[in-house]
């Protein structure tokens, strides 16, 4: 496993975890009662991610070419020595003067549980 900056190839596969970063958070709150009615924009809302498909992939490559301003994401690679690389994690920051906030961090299901997050 190792860490890097992504490039915007990578869009697609981050907006992947991405969807499946909202899905893990209604996954876990499902037997909460305030949450049984939360429609999939009631969600993206929740955990600050972006609806629309077209958006969030333009939001993604821009934060990937460096052009929004005080946000930044890092991916997590697996580099298996007989197979191909595979990004099985992200993590996005928004960083404001001194602050820096934790906006994501996810990890692939298939990967979790082995200290990466």
């Amino acid at each position: 496993y190792y860490v890097c900056a992504p490039s915007v190839d990578d869009v697609p596969r981050l907006r992947e975890l991405e969807r499946e970063f909202v899905a893990d958070h209604a996954e876990v709150l499902r037997d909460e009662p305030r949450c049984f009615d939360q429609t999939p924009a009631d969600w993206c809302g929740l955990v600050n991610v972006i609806l629309e498909e077209g958006a969030a992939q333009s939001a993604i490559s821009s934060i990937c070419a460096g052009t929004t301003p005080k946000h930044a994401t890092l991916q997590c690679v697996h580099a298996p020595r007989d197979g191909s690389p595979e990004i099985v994690g992200y993590i996005h920051i928004f960083r404001d003067g001194g602050d820096l906030d934790v906006s994501h961090l996810k990890v692939d299901r298939r990967h979790q549980g082995r200290g990466l997050g």
